[in-house]
């Protein structure tokens, strides 16, 4: 799922 890795860096609460 890239997609979800992509959101996730977008995300400043989820460094993942």
């Amino acid at each position: 799922m890239q997609n979800l890795s992509i959101s996730c860096s977008g995300l400043p609460h989820h460094s993942g």
